[in-house]
């Protein structure tokens, strides 16, 4: 929803705003999210991709087995369905 979220303050914008966002992102030990980064953007919005940053570094995972760092690479596919049928 949060994704979401950022996605759809940016539809109000452009309209036709769709794309590919791929975030990169460490699952502390503590479960905690650090080093996030848009590795890939498909998607031409800049506020919007900020805006996922942003969320994705406030998330908390449980922590990882064994205390260590998990990295994670994850797409999101952003596209409206305005007209589709």
């Amino acid at each position: 929803a949060q994704i979401q979220h950022c996605y759809e303050q940016q539809l109000v914008v452009n309209p036709n705003l769709s794309g590919k966002v791929l975030v990169s992102f460490i699952i502390g030990g503590s479960g905690n999210v650090g080093a996030v980064k848009i590795v890939e953007s498909t998607l031409g919005s800049q506020a919007a991709e900020k805006c996922i940053v942003d969320k994705v570094s406030k998330w908390v995972f449980p922590k990882p087995r064994g205390g260590s760092s998990v990295g994670v690479k994850y797409p999101f596919f952003l596209m409206s369905n305005a007209g589709q049928k």
